[in-house]
């Protein structure tokens, strides 16, 4: 049987071989990245322009970066459970948290994105708290949330919002309403320029994010909705689904 190496280009056995040990961790963020060394693993004849392709697809991946005309790899971000809040999820990872509030407001239904009102049923509440805002790790800006919460029932938390570094969840608890279930749709897409722009993706024109829809019930009551933009390099998600056949 052919090897790999005979079969695929040079640079993309180069690329291949380059990229698994990045993701694996063998190759790892504490050193530079060692380009000559590979090669000459792999047994490889790389052109320059060759080479640069490589990089070029890798640095377009979010996986290497350059800093101080050096080639680096990028550290491994945290991976979120997903089963608590955005801030308690990465502190007990050791990460820090934090939150860039682009728009505080209170609005009545009608204003609210039809892709949030579609998950709104109960009708009883005419005004919603929407906190759009970045959440950050460690300083990187990892998603965008456009949270939506029932005024009548959290209007005590809109002062505290913007500058809090308390989870919401941990909010709402506070004043009565723990979450206990949360349900997400989630797809894949290509983000938009503001969006690019938020996240500090626009040299990344090969990452695309994750969408996600989230209700989030205190019991029986729906206490958000949330539209979140996640960064599709940073995420992770694990879920368990009962099968019924």
């Amino acid at each position: 049987m052919a090897s790999d190496a005979t079969v695929m280009p040079q640079w993309l056995v180069f690329y291949q071989a380059l990229r698994g040990g990045i993701i694996s961790g063998r190759i790892n963020s504490s050193h530079q990245l060692a380009l000559l060394e590979l090669k000459q693993q792999l047994n490889l004849e790389l052109t320059p322009a060759q080479e640069q392709e490589v990089i070029n697809f890798l640095i377009a991946e979010g996986l290497i970066k350059r800093h101080q005309n050096q080639i680096m790899v990028t550290p491994l971000p945290a991976r979120s459970r997903r089963d608590t809040g955005f801030i308690e999820d990465y502190r007990r990872a050791n990460r820090q948290p934090t939150i860039q509030t682009l728009r505080l407001e209170v609005l009545p239904i009608q204003q609210i994105p039809e892709a949030a009102q579609h998950y709104i049923v109960n009708g009883t509440d005419e005004l919603w708290i929407r906190h759009y805002h970045v959440q950050l790790i460690d300083g990187l800006p990892y998603a965008l949330a456009d949270s939506y919460i029932p005024h009548r029932l959290f209007n005590s938390l809109v002062p505290v919002l913007r500058h809090s570094s308390t989870d919401l969840f941990r909010l709402m608890g506070d004043v009565g309403y723990p979450p206990t279930i949360k349900e997400e749709r989630l797809y894949i897409d290509m983000p938009t320029l503001a969006e690019r722009e938020a996240l500090q993706m626009l040299d990344l024109m090969r990452v695309q994010v994750m969408r996600l829809e989230c209700q989030v019930w205190s019991d029986a009551t729906l206490v958000e909705v949330c539209l979140l933009c996640d960064r599709a390099d940073l995420y992770e998600f694990n879920y368990r689904v009962e099968l019924h056949v």
